[in-house]
C-alpha cells in the first residue's frame, strides 16, 4: 500500500512539473499581448463561471448578488488582479462604449474628434498623430467585426500601442 502511494504520488509530482514548465515556455514564447481575464461584467465569481465575450449579464447579476466583485477586488483574486493599464483600459471601456460608431470612421481615417478623445483620455495628446496611424495600420485587428464589443476593442488598442515603444513611452501605458 506504501508502494502505491508513493508510485501515485511521484506521478503527480512530475504531471505537475511537466506542466508548469510547458507554462512557463509557453508564457516566455509568447509576445505580451494586453488581455484581461474578464468582460464588461467586471471581475468576480461571474467572470470566472461565463465568457468574457458573451453572458456578461449573467456574470453580472452573479457578481452583484454574491458579493465575489466586492471580495475579489479586496482580496485579489476572482481575476481581480490591477496591472499597470488597468485604469486606463476601463477609461477607455466607457468611452468607447459611448463612442463606438464614430470612434470606428476615425481610427479608419487615421484621424479624428473622437479618436482626438480617445488620445487625450489615454494621455497620449503629443503623440496623437502617430497614434492614429499605428490604429489605422491595425484597424482590421481592432474591429473584426460589427458586434465585437467594448472591452474587446479597448485590449486591441492598448495591445497595438504597447507594440510602438515610442508611442507607449508618451502615453499612460506600460
Amino acid at each position: 500500500m506504501k508502494n502505491i502511494f508513493l508510485i501515485l504520488s511521484s506521478i503527480v509530482f512530475v504531471t505537475a512539473g511537466s506542466f508548469v514548465q510547458a507554462q512557463t515556455k509557453k508564457a516566455a514564447a509568447a509576445p505580451a499581448k494586453f488581455s484581461r481575464p474578464y468582460g464588461m461584467a467586471g471581475c468576480g465569481l461571474g467572470s470566472q463561471l461565463f465568457e468574457k465575450n458573451s453572458g456578461q449579464v449573467f456574470a453580472a447579476t452573479t457578481n452583484g448578488s454574491s458579493y465575489t466583485n466586492l471580495f475579489g477586488i479586496t482580496s485579489g483574486t476572482s481575476n481581480c488582479e490591477d496591472g499597470p493599464n488597468t485604469e486606463v483600459a476601463s477609461r477607455l471601456d466607457r468611452f468607447i462604449v459611448a463612442n463606438k460608431v464614430a470612434l470606428n470612421i476615425d481610427i479608419a481615417r487615421g484621424q479624428g474628434e473622437t479618436l482626438a478623445s480617445m488620445t487625450t483620455l489615454m494621455g497620449c495628446s503629443s503623440a496623437s498623430p502617430q497614434v492614429g496611424q499605428a490604429l489605422k495600420a491595425n484597424y482590421n485587428s481592432i474591429f473584426t467585426d460589427v458586434s465585437v464589443p467594448a472591452n474587446a476593442i479597448t485590449d486591441s488598442i492598448i495591445d497595438t500601442l504597447l507594440k510602438d515603444k515610442e508611442i507607449a513611452g508618451q502615453c499612460s501605458l506600460s
